[in-house]
């Protein structure tokens, strides 16, 4: 799949703007704060269907935007067997006082469309894949477990529809949970109301966890060799899924049951479910040590890159697809090698898509064949 045009409407720091984008490789130039992490940006939400950036939609919308039905829109035409257009739209809702004298507040509603039909967030996902690059990938080294099950998340919604679907009940069920979790603390309800929410706890979350971990297989299998290309002193690596509940291909859902059981009182005293996949985690390893306590700022960046060079193999066997690749300003955090090793990878797939702030380094690397579209 190909991205074609791009169009956006008072979003972010852009009045208006549209860009078309050529197969190969597209660097989109500019100085800092010109917006370029904004294109890119914009092409994960119409792909994903929420930022990398930030959590509030509301942060999106330009800040000298007026007030009108869906003013805030991307816009996205991409080539495959047949053209698809998809539509993110943002409408911005005031609230008025209950007194009725001064707006107070404002409320978002989100719409997307795929060839002018309304679609959910789930229906979005995964009909156009995509690996971002950015500089924050290092945090799915050195930072807290939510970033490493973020791009496990992110890697299989794209790619297992049934992961998704999984995903998102189990979000609602552990809510749920949870919820009444702090009744029964409360003395409102009895322990027992919990238990049909248990099954369905179990039933999700064993899903999810054995997917995860076949899914750390397969890119560790990936990503042996070319992170030991890249340092030799990383060579000898892999990734271990670390699993809240002892781990057994035959025995997991037994397992699950046995210990919601026993960390009943403890959940209960906590208000919240304390094992399970949302609290799970895995190891980068190299020759048998977890390395991320004594890792390298350089080191780091590398084992982050070849994750993600991972990702898109991943997606390109088991997809069938070839993925969109977004490298937000990152070459500038590279050594040498890794420079050559990722645009080496870019020239391999349809599309690539660049930002930076200068275009030296395509002379350096020889690169002749690249759409350049400055802002």
């Amino acid at each position: 799949m190909i991205l074609k045009n791009l169009i956006l409407n008072e979003f972010r720091n852009f009045d208006n703007l549209s860009l078309n984008f050529q197969t190969g490789m597209n660097l989109i130039s500019g100085k800092n704060g010109s917006g370029k992490t904004s294109i890119i940006e914009a092409i994960h939400i119409l792909t994903v269907g929420k930022s990398f950036r930030t959590e509030q939609d509301k942060e999106l919308i330009r800040t000298e935007s007026e007030i009108k039905p869906f003013s805030t829109n991307l816009q996205g035409i991409f080539n495959g067997k047949r053209p698809e257009k998809i539509i993110v739209g943002y409408n911005r809702i005031l609230l008025n006082s209950k007194d009725g004298y001064k707006q107070t507040n404002e409320r978002l509603q989100k719409k997307i469309k795929h060839n002018n039909v309304q679609i959910s967030l789930s229906n979005l996902i995964g009909r156009i894949t995509i690996v971002l690059f950015s500089v924050e990938d290092m945090e799915i080294v050195t930072g807290a477990p939510i970033e490493r099950r973020k791009f496990l998340d992110i890697l299989l919604c794209q790619s297992d529809r049934s992961y998704l679907t999984a995903l998102r009940k189990y979000k609602r069920v552990l809510k749920q949970r949870n919820h009444l979790l702090n009744l029964i603390r409360e003395s409102k309800i009895g322990k027992n109301t919990i238990e049909e929410w248990d099954s369905q706890l179990i039933e999700y979350g064993t899903l999810i966890i054995k997917k995860r971990k076949d899914c750390l297989n397969s890119i560790s299998l990936f990503g042996k060799n070319l992170l030991e290309s890249l340092n030799k002193d990383l060579s000898n690596s892999s990734l271990n899924y670390q699993c809240s509940i002892p781990y057994s291909e035959n025995n997991l859902t037994d397992n699950y049951q046995k210990y919601l059981t026993e960390y009943q009182d403890k959940d209960l005293i906590l208000g919240k479910t304390t094992i399970g996949p949302h609290i799970d985690d895995f190891t980068i390893e190299i020759q048998g040590k977890n390395i991320r306590k004594f890792v390298s700022r350089g080191q780091a960046r590398i084992i982050a890159l070849s994750l993600k060079i991972s990702q898109v193999e991943y997606f390109k066997n088991y997809t069938k697809n070839n993925s969109i690749i977004l490298l937000d300003d990152i070459l500038s955090e590279l050594d040498y090698n890794s420079q050559k090793e990722v645009l080496n990878l870019s020239t391999t797939y349809p599309q690539t898509i660049i930002t930076s702030t200068t275009t030296d380094w395509l002379k350096n690397f020889g690169l002749i064949d690249v759409s350049l579209l400055k802002i």
